[in-house]
């Protein structure tokens, strides 16, 4: 999913607070904050996400770092984000690279999905960050309370599953 701005095409996102970055499962992640943007935006239950790539950038002398996130759900495309559009990978490699805020790098991020690898192309079994705390202190130690909360389960060929 592309957000369209005239000509141009970004990645969907926000800002991560500093709220976020507690003793969560995925500390310093924002993906709670993530979570309730797209539940505010379109209205989209987003349980868990994968870490796909970080962006690293300079902007007046302070380091910026764009995290790419993936879900996989459904039928993905019954999800309406305002001002935004679902591509195909052809559809993606179609566009020019300069309409992308990326610079064309959100296709590579997009293939690391589909084709479950990462950049350098290693196949790579995806994680969850969730953005409910699970219980577990960033150290790993568990609390009190004990038990197990089952954020997702992979299928027999691999897939992440809810």
């Amino acid at each position: 999913m592309l957000c369209r701005e005239g000509r141009a095409r970004r990645l969907p996102g926000c800002a991560a607070r500093e709220e976020d970055h507690g003793k969560t499962q995925d500390c310093g992640n924002g993906i709670k904050c993530l979570s309730e943007h797209v539940l505010e935006a379109c209205g989209a239950t987003i349980p868990w996400m994968s870490w796909i790539a970080d962006k690293h950038s300079e902007q007046a002398g302070v380091e910026r770092v764009d995290r790419v996130y993936a879900h996989r759900s459904g039928d993905s495309k019954d999800v309406a984000w305002p001002g935004a559009e679902w591509l195909s990978l052809e559809e993606l490699a179609a566009l020019p690279a300069e309409s992308l805020e990326h610079e064309g790098r959100e296709l590579e991020w997009a293939r690391c999905w589909v084709e479950e690898r990462d950049e350098s192309g290693a196949a790579v079994r995806r994680g969850y960050g969730t953005a409910r705390d699970a219980g577990f202190g960033y150290n790993g130690q568990g609390h009190e309370g004990g038990g197990v909360t089952i954020v997702g389960d992979f299928t027999l060929d691999g897939k992440p599953s809810l």
